[in-house]
């Protein structure tokens, strides 16, 4: 039986809707165009406990941890900046630029410690057999997202394109990493024969604009709508074979971006039948899960959730 079932599919159903056949298996070059700065590899992640950030999977060969930062230690301060929830804490994070110096204030039961370092830049993607473009779209409001766009190697001709959109994440839609996800994204990339377009969301990956825990359903559509505009607009683009393909909380943008641009099909993949509300309590249940949150701890902060109608997760 085929070792991943979902990336196998996925790929078969753009097969059929472009009749685009693999690229070959060549080194990937990568061209990065435009002005925006590459977010930093920060060598740790961070994990809401009791309102607090807490350092969680540091990196022990990394630039923080050289600098003295120590797993369980609490984020106070980004540059001089107080940190009030742990939301802001993780989108200032996020938003550290590679090769920038940055300093954290961090908490522990000895007192307070600055940790000054200067954080490595995030290697680009690095797929077979296509060449991979970084560029910038600037949407109407003033955000600026970093557009990916791949291309099989030596193809000639205007060719069929795949427009992707995103999951829930504030992460990029690199396939930096192996989730199942990105394998998704790896795999359309080099087997489909076809131009992949990306762009990350507002604040997510390289992307400038409203944060994470700010961006509202209807401003990323409308930077969905604006970025496909611009990206299938791209020169030896067949504008009769594009197909939108949304995986997760794409699967409920992709529908509607569809409806209101001509395309030659819609795939989609993971997406549900539940609110937006109601899948981020899901999510928090699997984090204090995994946290080790004793089930009626967990019980009670999700009613209170429910009641206070915002989810942990977005504070």
């Amino acid at each position: 039986m085929f070792r991943h079932p979902v990336r196998v599919l996925v790929t078969a159903l753009v097969f059929l809707v472009l009749g685009a056949a693999p690229g070959s298996p060549l080194a990937a070059e990568v061209r990065v165009e435009g002005d925006l700065p590459r977010r930093a590899d920060a060598g740790f992640g961070l994990r809401a406990v009791d309102g607090a950030l807490v350092v969680r999977r540091l990196v022990a060969d990394s630039a923080a941890a050289r600098a003295g930062l120590r797993e369980g230690d609490r984020l106070l301060a980004v540059d001089g900046r107080s940190v009030a929830s742990p939301s802001e804490g993780i989108e200032r994070v996020r938003s550290l630029d590679g090769g920038r110096a940055a300093t954290l204030s961090v908490g522990r039961e000895s007192g307070t410690a600055e940790i000054r370092f200067t954080p490595p830049p995030l290697p680009y993607e690095e797929l077979t057999g296509v060449d991979t473009t970084y560029g910038v779209v600037t949407t109407p409001d003033g955000a600026r997202l970093r557009s990916v766009v791949t291309r099989p190697r030596g193809a000639a001709g205007p060719l069929p394109a795949i427009f992707l959109l995103q999951w829930v994440s504030c992460d990029g839609i690199e396939p930096l990493g192996a989730d199942a996800f990105e394998q998704v994204v790896r795999a359309v990339a080099e087997r489909s024969g076809a131009v992949l377009l990306r762009v990350d969301r507002s604040s997510g990956g390289d992307s400038e604009g409203p944060g994470c825990h700010q961006l509202d359903y209807e401003t990323e559509l409308a930077h969905y709508r604006h970025a496909f505009d611009a990206l299938t607009a791209q020169p030896g683009i067949d504008r009769r074979r594009i197909v939108v393909f949304g995986m997760s909380l794409g699967s409920t943008t992709a529908p509607l971006l569809a409806a209101e641009r001509e395309v030659a099909g819609v795939v989609v993949s993971g997406g549900g039948a539940l609110t937006y509300f109601e899948r981020l309590l899901a999510f928090d249940r699997l984090g204090f899960e995994l946290g080790g949150t004793p089930p009626a701890e967990i019980d009670a902060r999700l009613r209170r959730a429910i009641s206070s109608g915002s989810s942990p997760w977005c504070r």
